[in-house]
């Protein structure tokens, strides 16, 4: 798992759903320290498709409910976001939604691209903790995106929504079907994700996620 996680950005594996939480947080140790997403939810974090209005204020379920997620980077509104992402399927749901998979270092991004990329502010709001930011960083080694608490900062054109548009994206990503069992590891430095859209009420959909510093 490790070198393919080191060579493509993520990981692939399986396990029985009788311990699955131990066997996610087994997998964190290993790579880092497991961390809560925010304060009473524990390490183990269940995941479902909710309304718009049963979403966390500033989240991406909040702007866009049941549809399709945009491409992003998880925890972004942190100083530095998670390093890990863990998903384990328990059901894939009546949609069969797929969790699409991209790279930014495939991307084929011209000289003014990377220039935005790393140079574009965005104020990135986190309450009282909100803070200034650019996509890239010439001194930091993640990618920070989310398109759910990021804003432009800046009055010239914020090119963000064309250089990581969807269709640029998908030419470049890879789509992950879920089974029972199913576990993925995503490197969150390196890979941007998401979640596909399903023409089904697909709220039986249930993932695990643990995130790792």
């Amino acid at each position: 798992m490790l070198e393919a996680l080191k060579e493509n950005g993520w990981a692939e594996t399986s396990g029985p759903l009788c311990n699955f939480d131990e066997i996610l947080l087994s997998i964190g140790k290993n790579l880092g320290r497991p961390i809560s997403a925010r304060g009473g939810i524990g390490l183990v974090q269940q995941l479902s498709p909710l309304d718009k209005a049963n979403g966390y204020p500033r989240s991406l379920t909040s702007k866009f409910g049941m549809s399709s997620f945009p491409f992003h980077s998880d925890t972004s509104h942190w100083l530095t976001p998670c390093r890990y992402i863990i998903l384990g399927c328990i059901s894939p749901g009546a949609g069969h939604r797929t969790t699409e998979l991209a790279r930014l270092d495939k991307l084929d991004l011209t000289s003014s691209e990377i220039k935005f990329l790393h140079n574009h502010p965005f104020r990135v709001i986190n309450g009282s903790k909100s803070f200034f930011s650019s996509i890239l960083g010439h001194n930091r080694p993640f990618i920070r995106y989310d398109p759910g608490c990021m804003q432009s900062a800046s009055c010239r054109t914020d090119l963000s929504n064309e250089i990581l548009s969807p269709q640029r994206l998908e030419n470049i990503s890879e789509q992950i079907s879920w089974f029972a069992g199913k576990i993925i590891v995503i490197d969150n430095w390196r890979a941007l994700h998401r979640r596909s859209f399903s023409a089904t009420n697909d709220k039986d959909r249930t993932l695990k996620r643990v995130l790792v510093i």
